[in-house]
């Protein structure tokens, strides 16, 4: 054998090696490319989205272009300062035989305020007027209150809560003795008790420290209460450690507010009150390779390759790949509320509905339906056979779940005919 001839071979093949693992870095690099950039456009599109969104609801619901049923020709003040929360889930880049079956969850938010009708007075009833959070979910729109009125019975004393700043008045600290308790009907109030805890006197704090807090309490007889004139309105009147907006006041015995902790979901500082919202680890994903929706047809998703009798006499013989995809991803979020405020299901498990007294109320209409398709007496029961693709509401429950449900159809299909001929040959020999 000549030596020189099987180097040169060696040579060669160690050649074509090094090509194809090159080549095949470069690919991966370039695929790493697009899947970033992808993923960044995505994003970007989802923010501004967001925003804009944000911007054109606080616009169309203080002019009343949008509104619940009812007269709100003048608009409402239910989103005065919108808040947006888009969630999309995005296909991402990938090469598979059946094209990418995995998502990226995109998440953006965006707050907006028309000025409008920023100081319109709220008056009882006035449901439209309430303050809402918007969610949106792969297109679904999931309004949710940040509170309610309720009438609360009224104790000896109510808190109002006053900045301990140097450019306000009310800041008397450093040797004002009077500047950390007030006594209303015999009692001491310790300002800076600040969770009403009535454990150690107003929790170390005195003339010396007081001037570290961002805020206090500042006790008051309940007669000292005037929605007329807007005095002691923003008062905390169940001693929950939040305030709420008196609007009447019923005589000695009672008040009724907009209690901002009565709505669907409200932020609390409680550790026994579940965090409201979507969690990060309550998401999970079914994919149906055969649509069971009735958007499906039966075929389902398939690959066929047909090799055989087509053939041109001029060409040879092809094969045939003819690929469909027929599937749905089932996507579950668990929303946590912290209140059933019989918006979207009743206490006895009616599901509410735009035209009734109740859909009226919850401001449903047939723009904004009701997001939730049935309502459910424990987590089982949206497990069901029929239920399981549904979006569900557990109601029965102190800090009622809602399983939100995207059903998200992946329908298409391509056919490629290829030649069977024999391919070109490179002779890496000459």
């Amino acid at each position: 054998m000549n030596p020189t001839v099987g180097s040169k071979k060696h040579s060669k093949a160690q050649t074509a090696i090094e090509l194809a693992v090159f080549g095949s870095v470069i690919i991966f690099l370039m695929g790493l490319i697009v899947r970033a950039v992808l993923g960044t456009s995505y994003q970007q599109g989802s923010q501004l989205k967001a925003l804009r969104l944000a911007m054109l609801t606080s616009f169309e619901y203080s002019e009343g272009i949008k509104a619940p049923p009812g007269d709100w020709r003048d608009g409402t003040t239910s989103r005065n300062a919108a808040s947006v929360l888009i969630i999309e889930d995005r296909l991402s880049a990938s090469s598979a035989k059946f094209a990418t079956v995995d998502r990226t969850p995109i998440l953006s938010q965006g707050t907006a305020t028309h000025s409008r009708n920023l100081f319109m007075p709220v008056e009882i009833g006035e449901y439209a007027n309430i303050p809402i959070a918007d969610f949106f979910v792969n297109g679904v729109h999931i309004p949710l209150t940040l509170g309610g009125f309720v009438t609360h019975p009224l104790d000896d004393v109510v808190f109002r809560q006053r900045f301990n700043h140097e450019a306000t008045d009310f800041r008397q600290c450093s040797g004002n003795v009077n500047s950390v308790f007030e006594v209303v009907n015999g009692t001491t109030w310790y300002r800076f008790d600040l969770d009403h805890s009535g454990g150690v006197p107003n929790d170390g704090v005195d003339d010396t420290n007081c001037d570290d807090f961002f805020w206090q309490w500042h006790a008051g007889d309940p007669s000292r209460i005037d929605p007329e004139t807007g005095e002691w309105t923003n008062v905390d009147v169940d001693a929950d450690g939040y305030p709420e907006q008196v609007l009447r006041v019923n005589g000695a015995a009672s008040v009724t507010t907009l209690d901002y902790q009565e709505g669907d979901i409200y932020f609390s500082n409680d550790p026994s009150v579940p965090a409201p919202g979507f969690g990060n680890q309550e998401v999970q994903m079914f994919t149906f390779s055969d649509n069971p929706l009735g958007t499906g047809d039966g075929v389902g998703t398939y690959l066929r390759v047909d090799e055989g009798r087509l053939f041109s006499p001029l060409t040879g013989r092809y094969a045939r790949d003819a690929q469909r995809k027929d599937s749905v991803d089932i996507i579950q979020r668990t929303l946590q509320l912290t209140k059933n405020t019989e918006r979207f299901c009743t206490n006895a498990g009616v599901l509410v509905t735009a035209g009734t007294p109740e859909g009226n109320r919850a401001g449903w209409t047939a723009a904004t339906p009701n997001p939730v398709e049935v309502c459910c007496s424990g987590s089982g029961c949206c497990f069901g056979p029929v239920t399981i693709t549904q979006t569900c509401m557990v109601y029965d429950q102190p800090y009622p779940l809602i399983y939100v449900r995207s059903r998200i159809v992946d329908k298409h299909g391509r056919k490629y005919i290829t030649p069977t001929d024999s391919d070109p040959v490179v002779n890496f020999t000459r």
